[in-house]
C-alpha cells in the first residue's frame, strides 16, 4: 500500500486513498483490526479514530482529520448569513436616509435666504440679514432671540 510519508519528527503521513483502503479491509472482513495493525505498525486507536471519520464524514473528513457538520447546521448558517445581508441593506438605507437629510438641514440652516429660516418672520430675517455685523446687534435684544438654531451672531 502505497502514500506512506513521513514528516521532519519522523511521524509517518497516510493520504486520504491509504486510510480509505485500510478501512475498507476491515469494513469488508477482509482483515480484522487486530491483524492490519500488527501488520501496518499502526496503533488499533488510530485504526479505529479512522473509521469512526469515515462513518461520520466520508473522505473529506479523513482528510482533514475533523467531524463534518451536519446539513441542518449548514442550512441554518446560511440562512443566517441571509438575514445578517438583509439588515446590512437596511442599515445602509438608512444612512444614505440620514446623511441626505443632513445634508438638507445643513443647506437651510446656512442658507442666507430669509424665507427659509425656519420660525422666522420675513421682516425679522431680512433686519437680521442686513445687520453688518455683531455690534450691530444688541447682546440679549431682538437678534439673539429670534435667530435660528444652529447659527451664529457673526456673518
Amino acid at each position: 500500500m502505497e502514500g506512506i510519508g513521513r514528516k521532519v519528527d519522523e511521524r509517518r503521513i497516510f493520504s486520504v486513498e491509504f486510510k480509505r483502503q485500510v478501512v475498507g479491509q476491515v469494513v469488508s472482513g477482509e482483515k480484522t483490526l487486530a491483524e492490519l495493525s500488527r501488520e501496518l505498525e499502526i496503533q488499533p486507536a488510530v485504526l479505529r479514530n479512522w473509521m469512526g471519520l469515515v462513518e461520520r464524514g466520508g473522505t473529506a473528513v479523513v482528510a482533514a482529520g475533523e467531524d463534518v457538520v451536519p446539513a441542518s447546521r449548514g442550512r441554518e448558517l446560511e440562512q443566517q448569513v441571509k438575514d445578517l445581508q438583509r439588515l446590512v441593506g437596511k442599515q445602509a438605507m438608512t444612512i444614505e436616509i440620514l446623511e441626505a437629510t443632513r445634508d438638507l438641514v445643513k443647506k437651510i440652516h446656512t442658507c442666507s435666504e430669509p424665507s427659509l429660516w425656519p420660525g422666522i418672520s420675513v421682516s425679522h430675517a431680512t433686519r437680521l440679514s442686513s445687520a453688518s455685523s455683531v455690534s450691530d446687534r444688541k447682546p440679549g435684544g431682538w437678534a439673539s432671540k429670534t435667530r435660528p438654531p444652529g447659527r451664529s451672531l457673526s456673518k
